[in-house]
């Protein structure tokens, strides 16, 4: 699993779940067959519930998950984004 974690400057912790398909489409110079193999890899993470599994763990944490599929940049109360995916473009 691809997952990362941020500590907002408010204290606030996330724990992030990155599909590899996101991270090699981001990164560039990726083949198509390198492309489905990822995500074929994310589909089985998906379909064996190891996403889920994060999510509670997270929740038991006290750290709010999230998943850059729906939310890709990670928005605080306190005000401060946070990319997970900006050292692909640094």
């Amino acid at each position: 699993m691809s997952f990362d974690s941020h500590k907002c400057k408010c204290g606030q912790q996330y724990i992030v779940y990155i599909p590899k398909r996101l991270i090699l489409g981001e990164g560039k110079g990726f083949g198509p067959e390198t492309i489905r193999a990822v995500e074929e890899i994310d589909e089985r993470e998906r379909k064996s519930g190891e996403i889920e599994t994060w999510r509670r763990f997270a929740k038991n944490k006290g750290a709010k998950f999230v998943d850059i599929r729906v939310d890709r940049v990670i928005k605080c109360e306190c005000g401060e984004t946070y990319d997970p995916l900006s050292f692909l473009s640094s």
